[in-house]
């Protein structure tokens, strides 16, 4: 067995992946997400070391994934696929031994390749800086379908050539692999989803570094001859002092993605993915509108917010308004839709918590507290026609009525 195969295996990297698993589960939007984990969390000794042991034996398999078609106004479905539990603890252990590579921890060196390595708000602090420093006109772009169009062999070859260890090599391959237990739900949108011999889950925790060594070549030539060239994942700035350097150094862009299969998008004919000009009169980057040394979040951004704030709020109306249906699932909650949103305003104010053009948060409070007002409203007038009980069910407070009876009888005792 060999060493890097032999560390994937070993219960305390199993633990730190857990740890990592646990917390992103535990903040994830989904019921199904978090529930899994706190399954899994009632007894995680017994399921890490049963992992451990499949992998001890070589007999530990990636089990098929579940693919979401999210939908995107005016854009095609995005393809994120979600992984049982124990598939994400395994692909989170490879990436912590392979982060402990020589070869690995150089590509992830590079200060200017910062998706998946540092928070956007490093990508956003580089610009100003370059910025600051001269560089004054900019071409932006990002690689479309990046995710579902990585050569994974090109990946694999450079592990493969820098590692002695064809265990681990064999594990990474199967990592990176991408199979869909509901192809028949998902009809003709599955093959958006990166299930042939290019491409690896979006929603995977080896997804970023994989696209990071896929194009730590980009990277170096990019940032070459006065040209300073920031990336996050796959979108990218290039930013100089003339606009002909910049200019020039994105067909040298284009020239180098095209060799791996990739594109980027074109600022002259594609202006809403991509974009040129000098940076006096403000640009969009990475869902932030920076205008000189001012960053704020972008319109699209704060608009989607507001979509969204406005959708939970919908629903928990609906929720409500048809409780009295099922008075006793717990699923009209007042409480419930207020920790819903609390949730969604905390993570996407974490999110842009960088920005220093607080303006657009105070008029983003005054939006959202309009349609707060209108909530209130709304759930002040159900609960007036309510009894007691009802009015607390409403707020999400548990009755004791509502509480299940259990038979009271001798139960044989399982040790």
């Amino acid at each position: 067995m060999g060493l890097l195969y032999n560390e994937v295996r070993k219960l305390k990297v199993l633990e730190a992946a857990w740890k990592k698993v646990r917390q992103k589960g535990l903040m994830s939007a989904s019921n199904e997400i978090r529930a899994e984990v706190l399954e899994f969390d009632k007894s995680p000794s017994s399921h890490l070391h049963s992992i451990s042991g499949k992998l001890s034996k070589n007999s530990f398999k990636f089990t098929p994934q579940t693919g979401i078609a999210k939908k995107r106004l005016g854009k095609s479905s995005w393809p994120l696929v979600v992984a049982p539990l124990h598939n994400r603890i395994v692909q989170r252990a490879i990436l912590n031994v392979l982060n402990e590579i020589p070869v690995v921890r150089e590509v992830r060196s590079v200060i200017t390749s910062v998706g998946g390595i540092d928070g956007r708000d490093q990508a956003i602090a580089q610009v100003t800086e370059a910025i600051k420093s001269g560089k004054v006109w900019y071409v932006r772009s990002d690689i479309p379908g990046f995710f579902t169009k990585i050569p994974r062999e090109n990946v694999l070859t450079f592990i493969r050539q820098n590692t002695d260890d064809s265990e681990f090599c064999a594990l990474f391959e199967k990592a990176m692999e991408t199979e869909l237990a509901n192809v028949d739900v998902l009809g003709k949108e599955a093959e958006l989803f990166p299930t042939g011999e290019h491409g690896v889950a979006q929603g995977s925790s080896l997804s970023p570094l994989i696209g990071n060594i896929l194009l730590r070549n980009f990277d170096a030539v990019m940032n070459d001859r006065g040209i300073v060239c920031i990336r996050y994942i796959d979108d990218f700035i290039l930013l100089a002092e003339k606009g002909a350097n910049a200019l020039k150094a994105f067909n040298s862009a284009l020239v180098i993605l095209k060799e791996m299969g990739l594109d980027a998008y074109d600022p002259m004919t594609c202006p809403e993915k991509a974009g040129l000009g000098h940076v006096e009169g403000g640009f969009d980057f990475l869902g932030c509108r920076i205008t000189g040394n001012m960053v704020q979040p972008s319109e699209s951004a704060r608009n989607r917010l507001v979509e969204k704030v406005e959708n939970i709020l919908s629903e928990g109306c609906e929720r409500i308004k048809y409780h009295e249906n099922d008075r006793k699932s717990g699923g009209a909650s007042y409480a419930q839709t207020l920790c819903s949103l609390d949730r969604v305003l905390k993570g996407w104010g974490d999110s842009f918590s960088f920005c220093n053009d607080r303006r657009s948060f105070l008029k983003l409070d005054k939006r959202i507290d309009k349609l707060l007002s209108r909530f209130h409203l709304y759930v002040r007038k159900i609960r007036s026609k309510c009894s007691p009980v009802e009015k607390r069910r409403i707020l999400g407070v548990h009755a004791l009525c509502d509480t299940q009876q259990i038979e009271l009888t001798v139960k044989p005792r399982t040790i």
